[in-house]
């Protein structure tokens, strides 16, 4: 590890203008700080940052700590090892046995909270683009790989969305909101939820699983009628009907069958 303090690549201790990266700043074991929940200082953080907005009208859009990593076109990569340019990096590690119910390890821990009346309380808000002219083999919004080598017992989840609102309800609600703002070309994205299996194993067990509790009030699924893919004329006669397949559902832990057509079915 590092030497406790400011220091530059080679080890010396930094002085001032600091322009002559990278340099390394760290504390070593068993210094005061950080502390955790024991001790005088509890909950006392190595470096913190308590900052106020001092302009009266107008937002600090570039917040209180920012980040910046340009790469210019004199300096274009020619290999890779496979990781990217990188502007934030955060890791966290764990090598202590913790017992009972202590051992959580977080690498990011985010609150964005309002005391006051405003438009909009965001928690995480985040952009990826490519420019006008520029080719990318591909973009992703976020990627979060969950790997386990050893055993995880109780509960494994890629994502956990907790959803608790106890005030009025709200106009539009979701767990989760997936839109198309496209507004300049005319080709759709291919789907709202793609889920594939590159894996060795059996893949997953069901697409949507809501069995383990009453928590569905009014239907299974809800979806916008145009006629085409989607027709709610419940006084269509069904004159011309051929089945082709079927859809295996589960209603509790009871096995159910929906029966497909091969064509729209025609009424009178």
């Amino acid at each position: 590890m590092a030497s406790p303090g400011l220091r530059g690549i080679n080890g010396q201790r930094a002085s001032p203008p600091y322009t002559k990266g990278p340099y390394v700043w760290g504390n070593k074991p068993g210094d005061e700080f950080p502390r955790g929940q024991t001790g005088s200082y509890s909950n006392t953080p190595w470096l913190k940052f308590d900052l106020y907005v001092s302009h009266l009208t107008m937002p600090c859009r570039d917040g209180a700590i920012k980040i910046s990593l340009t790469r210019t076109a004199s300096y274009a990569t020619s290999s890779t090892d496979g990781n990217p340019d990188t502007a934030l990096k955060i890791y966290n590690l764990n090598s202590a046995v913790c017992t009972g119910s202590s051992g959580y390890v977080r690498a990011l821990d985010y609150q964005s909270r309002s005391n006051g009346n405003c438009v909009e309380v965001t928690g995480l808000y985040g952009n990826t683009r490519v420019s006008s002219g520029v080719t990318a083999t591909s973009m992703i919004g976020i990627t979060h790989r969950c790997e386990i080598y050893g055993t995880v017992s109780t509960t494994l989840l890629g994502m956990d969305i907790n959803m608790s609102n106890e005030g009025a309800a709200a106009t539009t609600s979701a767990g989760i909101r997936i839109r198309n703002s496209d507004a300049s070309t005319a080709n759709a994205i291919g789907a709202a939820v793609l889920v594939t299996n590159s894996g060795t194993n059996a893949g997953f067990e069901y697409l949507i699983d809501s069995s383990s509790t009453d928590c569905i009030n009014t239907g299974v699924l809800k979806v916008y009628e145009d006629g085409t893919i989607a027709d709610k004329d419940a006084n269509q006669a069904i004159t011309s009907l051929s089945t082709g397949g079927y859809l295996k559902v589960y209603v509790g832990t009871t096995a159910r069958y929906i029966w497909l057509a091969t064509a729209a079915p025609t009424g009178p």
